[in-house]
């Protein structure tokens, strides 16, 4: 059994891989462009890859140069990804749990500035979940 299965089994989500700002994410680009969302297709549909990466993009007001590249656009574009980039702390909660829960890759582009932010994020007596891919 792999251990992102065994993972999924004992915590119900696959691992989670947090990124000081998605600019230092390009250290690992073969592992996240090339084999997170092609081990599906590689395998022939034997294995899913269940994995989050999550962190900041284009970080707040005061950031270095080297941490300031917006490239989720670029993630966007690669087949097998999923992109989400959440918008209100709402968001951030559905998307992330629903990221976490997902059988496929999924990045989570979060916005340094909302982490500051407040609002309200769901009903006590209601699970978020926010689905991928979806308009509101």
């Amino acid at each position: 059994m792999l251990v992102w299965e065994l993972a999924r089994q004992w915590l119900g989500c696959g691992p989670i891989i947090e990124f000081m700002t998605f600019s230092f994410s390009l250290v690992a680009f073969d592992q996240v462009v090339n084999n997170a969302p092609n081990m599906f297709t590689m395998s022939g549909g034997q294995f899913n890859i269940p994995i989050t990466f999550r962190g900041p993009q284009r970080t707040g007001t005061s950031t270095r140069g080297y941490a300031f590249a917006c490239n989720g656009n670029f993630y966007a574009s690669v087949p097998g990804l999923k992109v989400c980039a959440p918008a209100t702390p709402r968001d951030a909660k559905g998307l992330l749990k629903t990221a976490v829960r997902d059988d496929n890759p999924v990045l989570v582009l979060e916005a340094e500035l909302l982490y500051s932010s407040k609002g309200i994020v769901e009903p006590p007596d209601e699970e978020l979940l926010i689905p991928l891919g979806k308009r509101k």
